[in-house]
């Protein structure tokens, strides 16, 4: 199941942002990823995706800390003007397919 994160990140043009996404509201205890994960864009092909990793030490994303093995993380870079949708997964010790999208403003 894909889940739209909450937060909406914010780059200038031309400029690098790491955004996470937190998947653990879809995992059970002790679960963690254990795949590289996939991130793509679902509206455009104007972005430049690199460094995709699941988290090697906690998180703050929103507001919440997110243990180990439990979010996705990327570097993003784009030099046009928009909003962007972006879906980021990866398979589960648990052998779940799990994932989520996160929006990017671009301006």
């Amino acid at each position: 199941m894909t889940e739209i994160a909450p937060q909406v990140y914010s780059i200038r043009q031309g400029k690098t942002k790491v955004p996470g996404v937190d998947v653990s509201k879809q995992m059970v205890d002790g679960e963690t990823l254990v795949t590289v994960p996939t991130v793509v864009e679902v509206n455009s092909s104007n972005l430049t995706i690199s460094n995709p990793a699941v988290n090697t030490t906690a998180l703050t994303i929103n507001g919440k800390s997110v243990p180990i093995g439990q979010a996705i993380t990327f570097s993003v870079e784009g030099n046009l003007q928009g909003r962007y949708l972006l879906e980021a997964y990866a398979v589960s010790s648990e052998g779940q397919d799990i994932g989520g999208q996160v929006r990017l403003n671009i301006g």
